[in-house]
């Protein structure tokens, strides 16, 4: 239980929430609660605590999991490795973030084979630290022939293995990185524009209008951010973060080599460059993105929930005998009746739009007769493509025949091609064409949204904001 007070702790600090509800909430999840149960009935444990704030505290909580999982793993390893200060474990302890313990890992991490690595090897650490001594007077050349040998043939040579040291230092520098990062977060920009040989491309996509895009990054609206990651994906847009480099560069400098003005200097500060360019901005961009991103897919994610909510639990029309109308032009309307419980009653395909005069006639006598026969007195026509037609045509067809006391009424049919070709709805209607099954989908979901729409993934309901593009974990 004190991993569980300490991770509630953390999460109850993130969301801002009272600690010993959110402790509660974390000690019933890890029993095997799930969110339902415990807002429906275990309010006297939770309080106030609603179902939006418990799956919140489950999701933070899982990342404090996660965080203190990794850090254990560091820890087992820099121990076994005996490379582990007592400082260093104090560090690693309070690190607040993945980010930051990722830094104070870096330098200890063992990595492929690299060019600090391998003049490492051949001694040059110390002078590394020559180079990097603000009270080093002499010449770099003066400081690399003591290392010149067999292994190291030249003064130039052992120059720039120091040098490949220098640049592995900074960038592996917990507080350098941790700099950078911050400093790309608080001023860096994303920029957009079309990939390498695909600006025409571009400019007749419908991400046309992220071109040119050039926005303080953490402000950027989380729809932009989303459509410019599936453009970057599709290859026509290229996407980046342009951090203050000018800025990083100069504070980095005054960590790294206080007195450039000494002989090493300008060698020194050449190196940092080179590590912020190659090493630190790559990080701190994927980093910034990486956070941004998140963000957007929380928005979206929240929208979708919105929607999702009010489109499954509009209000039913029961007692009712309805007509399911999946609208088409060339391949025809396909008609569903219903009885009052959902029950399949008839089904047929008219052609009203894509035929001559007689077979509209014929279309609207097959209407009509369906409508009398069931006593039908709602008609619920899909809006995909010839609704407003079909709509005009079955209001004309009823009125010419004299039928009163028939609604008509237009639905969201988002989702219907798909359940007509489930599993569930070849075992729910056997027998029937997979065309005809969409137009019993339509009919149903008027008279009851959240018995029909349950039978269709949430994703492909179409009420939500790039949900294609977000993490499928957590959108289900």
């Amino acid at each position: 239980m004190p991993v569980v007070k300490d991770v509630a702790e953390r999460v109850a600090a993130a969301l801002e929430l009272d600690a010993k509800k959110v402790f509660a909430a974390l000690a019933l999840l890890e029993d095997g609660a799930t969110v339902p149960f415990i807002a429906r009935y275990r309010k006297d444990r939770t309080g106030t605590l609603d179902e939006v704030a418990l799956r919140k505290i489950a999701q933070e909580g899982e990342k404090a999991r996660a965080l203190d999982e990794r850090r254990a793993a560091i820890l087992a390893t820099l121990e076994e490795r005996a490379l582990l200060s007592d400082e260093l474990r104090a560090s690693i302890e309070a690190a607040p973030s993945r980010a930051v313990l990722e830094d104070l890992y870096a330098p200890y991490k063992q990595a492929r084979k690299t060019r600090a690595k391998a003049a490492l090897e051949k001694g040059l650490g110390p002078l590394a630290l020559a180079l990097l001594d603000p009270h080093e007077a002499r010449s770099p050349e003066d400081l690399a022939r003591p290392f010149v040998n067999e292994n190291v043939p030249t003064a130039d040579e052992a120059i720039e293995g120091a040098l490949d040291i220098v640049r592995e230092k900074v960038a592996t520098d917990a507080f350098s990185r941790e700099l950078v990062r911050n400093l790309f977060w608080e001023r860096g920009r994303l920029v957009v524009a079309a990939a390498r040989g695909k600006s025409k491309e571009a400019a007749d996509s419908k991400f046309r209008d992220l071109l040119g895009l050039d926005r303080e990054a953490r402000r950027v609206p989380g729809h932009r951010v989303l459509a410019a990651n599936r453009g970057e994906r599709e290859g026509l847009l290229s996407v980046s973060v342009r951090g203050p480099d000018e800025e990083a560069r100069r504070r980095l400098s005054q960590r790294h080599d206080p007195r450039p003005a000494r002989p090493a200097g300008r060698l020194v500060l050449e190196a940092i460059a080179s590590a912020h360019e190659e090493r630190l901005a790559p990080a701190a961009e994927t980093f910034v993105r990486a956070r941004i991103t998140e963000a957007a897919e929380d928005s979206a994610i929240a929208t979708f929930e919105r929607n999702l909510r009010a489109l499954l639990l509009a209000a039913p029309i029961g007692g009712r005998v309805v007509l399911g109308l999946d609208p088409g032009f060339a391949n025809g309307c396909k008609l569903a009746c219903v009885d009052a419980t959902g029950k399949l009653l008839s089904a047929k395909t008219i052609f009203p739009h894509s035929r001559g005069p007689k077979e509209q006639e014929q279309a609207a006598r097959e209407l009509v007769s369906l409508v009398k026969d069931s006593r039908v007195t709602l008609v619920a026509i899909g809006n995909g493509t010839a609704a407003r037609e079909s709509a005009r045509f079955t209001k004309g067809a009823l009125s010419q025949a004299s039928v009163a006391g028939v609604d008509v009424a237009i639905v969201s049919e988002v989702g219907a091609s798909v359940y007509s070709a489930s599993d569930l709805a070849r075992e729910e209607l056997p027998g029937l064409d997979v065309t005809l099954r969409g137009a019993v989908s339509i009919a149903r979901r008027l008279q009851d949204p959240l018995a029909e729409l349950v039978k269709v993934e949430p994703r492909s309901l179409g009420v939500g904001q790039y949900q294609h593009d977000v993490d499928s974990k957590r959108l289900e």
